[in-house]
């Protein structure tokens, strides 16, 4: 695996041993780096973050920060070691929690994303992550987007309201949408 553009454009990143952790393919991160266009000064969250390659993307693109959250113990490992490999450990932070505990932990903290990456284990993740509305109130910055990826065989359930569906790809397997909060995000939801 290998980063697909900035300033690390090009360099290896360490993957996983096994399955247990599936990374976003080459194709789908250009593609999804394409879409949003440039990231620079940006901060980032990456949920469910795995090995990580999302949010390395982004700093490699020069954002200007990023808080890599997942829960299992390899993926945090597999995250330091790229931060390391990479040199942008200075500009990385790793949150071992669940997502919803990172959302608590970022309203708690007063922290506000640019840009948040989410690619859910479990189709039930999304409907769950993607109903608190108040805490994504909380943490996203004005004009905030959100990429959520989820495999094409079973879609995420995006909330009626509450996200604007921005725009909606498929790459093989692999479906990605790209949401934003709408002013009156969780009206009616419930």
């Amino acid at each position: 695996m290998r980063l697909t553009g900035g300033s690390a454009g090009g360099r290896a990143v360490r993957g996983p041993a096994d399955d247990a952790i599936r990374p976003t393919s080459d194709r789908v991160r250009q593609a999804l780096f394409n879409i949003l266009g440039p990231v620079e000064g940006l901060a980032v969250l990456d949920l469910f973050a795995g090995t990580g390659l999302l949010g390395l993307e982004a700093l490699s693109r020069e954002a200007a920060g990023a808080v890599f959250v997942d829960q299992s113990r390899r993926a945090v490992q597999l995250i330091r070691r790229n931060l390391d490999d990479l040199d942008f450990a200075r500009r990385g932070e790793i949150w071992p929690i669940a997502a919803e505990a990172a959302l608590a932990k970022a309203v708690r903290e007063e922290r506000r994303f640019d840009l948040v990456f989410a690619d859910p284990p479990y189709a039930g993740e999304n409907e769950r992550i993607l109903g608190e509305f108040d805490a994504w109130r909380a943490i996203l910055a004005e004009d905030a987007r959100v990429a959520w990826e989820c495999a094409a065989r079973r879609p995420a359930e995006i909330p009626a309201s509450g996200w604007e569906i921005v725009d909606e790809r498929r790459y093989g397997d692999t479906l990605l949408f790209l949401l934003r909060l709408t002013r009156n995000a969780g009206e009616g939801s419930r």
